[in-house]
């Protein structure tokens, strides 16, 4: 890193040409910070406040003489590699703003004197470019480095930092206010899943600085601690700030990593309350599952949709009875769900006559060991995903399921779908669905027996599940 003797050093003797005086009189070409700040506090007589004093000082010096503020721009400039100049792009043309940019990326403390004075380089203005700039820049360098688990926990406990000090410096919070978080929240400019996100990095850093914790599976903190940090980026940029622009190009940053490998492990399937455990709420769950659906079925409306009440509802009395696929930034790329109905209900969408903004959880009967017929209402997956081995994974997700209610006694005797699209179709009878008839509405109702799915090739390595089900299709008339 650059130290600050050197960047000093050159801004004052070789650019403002202010002589660097040590209190004998004498001349020092190697400038501390000490030496420094004795130099501001006399000549731009700002008392104590050296940091501020240096920014003010410099953009006074610069505004006098314009040869001077093109020497300290060129400067500064160099500084940055190419990369960074085109990441920083238009803030470069802007002394303050290229200031903040290169004080908070090269600026070592010199620990000698660490201890005699306070100095911290602030930008009294802009303070929001700054803190994005930095933010930016760890945040890139956890998506770019996401394999490193210890260091990926390092970085993302310094931007979760980062994101607290821009809230105390943009909502002038009193620095020694320890509860400013809850204070936010009460002035409802932080939502409470913000504040859940924040505190559950803040106890899984802490746990993991406990030196009697044993720490079995360093990876796993890692997706959880960046589970609960996506959450907090997204919201930062998008909504607290309002650079959805900005949140764009770290997205598009994200998906460039992840489409680098197209191994199955860079997926995984989780249910409800596992990702409710990496800081989702079921209303997030909802709100990314419309969101898909709209971008995957385009002759889907808003009457297909349930609403977010009835939704949450149904969802809480059967969360078991869907899973979610998330890539390796634990982002929801894909979700299957499927609903068990009682007999009149489930006629009535095998009929084609159910629309699913209609589904109540008083239509849901409770899973007990029994037989059941179901209704898949989704199976949802981003298009550039739809490649065999993602696939493969929910489908046998689905199957997995089955397989785990049957060892408790609990069958799925037939099921049906609404198909939208032509890849809906065609999935209907790649895994052996047949077709029933039309919906009244929109879409191809397709039907089929558990047996004959569990009996598809896609299963032929399942000889549990088709040995659970070959005994239950003996004791039912099908």
């Amino acid at each position: 890193m650059l130290k600050i003797s050197e960047f000093m050093k050159t801004i004052m003797q070789d650019i403002l040409k202010v002589p660097l005086i040590d209190k004998t009189g004498h001349r020092k070409y190697g400038v501390s910070r000490q030496l420094f700040y004795n130099v501001i506090t006399e000549k731009a007589n700002l008392g104590k406040d050296g940091a501020i004093g240096f920014k003010d000082f410099v953009l006074d010096s610069i505004k006098k003489d314009e040869n001077k503020k093109l020497q300290i721009h060129k400067y500064l400039n160099s500084l940055l590699s190419s990369k960074e100049k085109t990441l920083y792009d238009s803030k470069l043309n802007d002394t303050d703003n290229l200031t903040a940019i290169v004080i908070s990326k090269f600026l070592a403390p010199e620990d000698s004197i660490a201890d005699t004075i306070e100095f911290k380089f602030e930008i009294e203005t802009n303070y929001t470019d700054f803190y994005v700039c930095k933010i930016k820049q760890l945040y890139k360098k956890i998506l770019e480095n996401y394999n490193d688990d210890d260091q990926i926990i390092i970085y993302c406990e310094k931007v979760k930092n980062l994101i607290c000090k821009s809230f105390i410096k943009i909502e002038k919070i009193v620095q020694n206010n320890d509860a400013y978080l809850e204070l936010l929240y009460k002035n409802n400019i932080l939502p409470k899943h913000i504040l859940i996100a924040i505190r559950n990095l803040e106890n899984i850093i802490s746990n993991m600085e406990e030196p009697t914790v044993n720490i079995i599976n360093t990876k796993e903190y890692k997706e959880v601690c960046f589970a609960n940090l996506k959450l907090l980026i997204k919201w930062y940029f998008t909504q607290y700030l309002d650079f959805s622009s900005e949140y764009q190009k770290l997205d598009d940053i994200a998906r460039e990593n992840e489409m680098k490998t197209n191994s199955e492990d860079k997926f995984k399937i989780v249910d409800i309350n596992t990702l409710q455990e990496m800081g989702w709420t079921i209303k997030d769950y909802v709100e990314e599952a419309t969101k898909l659906s709209f971008e995957t079925v385009d002759e889907l409306t808003e009457e297909h949709i349930v609403d977010m009440e009835n939704s949450i509802a149904v969802i809480s009395e059967q969360p078991e009875n869907r899973r979610i696929l998330l890539n390796e930034m634990n982002e929801m790329i894909g979700y299957w769900s499927f609903k068990t109905f009682y007999d009149d209900v489930f006629e009535k969408a095998k009929n084609g006559e159910l629309f699913d903004s209609t589904i109540k959880k008083d239509m849901i009967p409770t899973m007990i060991a029994g037989i059941y017929n179901i209704y898949v209402s989704n199976i949802c997956l981003k298009t550039r995903y739809r490649r065999t081995i993602v696939f493969r994974k929910m489908l046998f997700s689905i199957i997995d399921l089955f397989e785990e209610w049957a060892n408790q006694e609990i069958y799925i005797k037939e099921l049906c779908t609404q198909a939208y699209t032509d890849s809906g179709v065609n999935l209907c009878k790649s895994i052996g669905l047949k077709f029933y008839r039309h919906h009244i509405d929109h879409g191809d109702i397709y039907c089929g027996y558990i047996y004959d799915l569990v009996n598809q090739p896609f299963c032929k390595n399942n000889e549990k599940i088709k040995k659970l089900y070959s005994e239950f299709k003996n004791n039912v008339n099908f």
